[in-house]
């Protein structure tokens, strides 16, 4: 019976060819080479790790990029000269905006709004990202309104990323309006 090229005997016994070839070369690797090969191993496995773990965690901030909205007001009610602060907190992923707006029944009307910038390395920078903004209420956006209740409001918006445009987050406070009395 003819012995095929894939099942020759060697010195090694019962190896086919192919297992022989592998057993020569491992024996005439010495030992630095094979401290070599395994370091590089272990070099790709530490990059791809941690190259993963990036990843994920890039991906997390890109779903959930506003992690939260704060607006405050003075306590009373709201006149010119009244300061109203809003404040954003970002993944820093991507870009958002922040708005702010007075509404009154069905009356509304941004008072200001900021661009917020991501992260300069924004894939790979996990750090958060805040923002603020004040807002002075002059007599002439006030007399938009009339004098009782009304909401400010702050949006926190995102922006497009895995095809994915994130809801909105918002927060309102419950506010008053003061009467304006004659102008000077």
């Amino acid at each position: 019976m003819p012995q095929g090229l894939h099942s020759a005997k060697c010195e090694w016994g019962s190896l086919t060819l192919n297992e022989a070839m592998k057993m020569r070369y491992l024996r005439t690797l010495t030992a630095p080479a094979l401290a070599r090969r395994k370091l590089l191993r272990v070099g790709v496995g530490l990059f791809l790790c941690t190259w993963w773990g990036t990843a994920l965690c890039s991906g997390y901030r890109a779903i959930w990029q506003v992690y939260g909205v704060e607006v405050s007001a003075p306590g009373g009610a709201l006149r010119a000269g009244s300061t109203i602060r809003a404040g954003i907190v970002t993944s820093g992923r991507s870009h958002a905006h922040l708005n702010v707006a007075l509404v009154q029944g069905a009356h509304a009307q941004v008072l200001a709004s900021r661009y917020v910038a991501s992260n300069r390395a924004s894939k790979t920078d996990p750090r958060a990202h805040r923002e603020a903004l004040s807002v002075v209420l002059t007599s002439d956006v006030l007399a938009r309104f009339h004098a009782g209740p009304a909401r400010l409001r702050v949006e926190g918006l995102g922006s497009s990323q895995f095809l994915r445009v994130p809801p909105p987050t918002i927060r309102e406070i419950p506010v008053q309006i003061a009467e304006s009395g004659p102008n000077p």
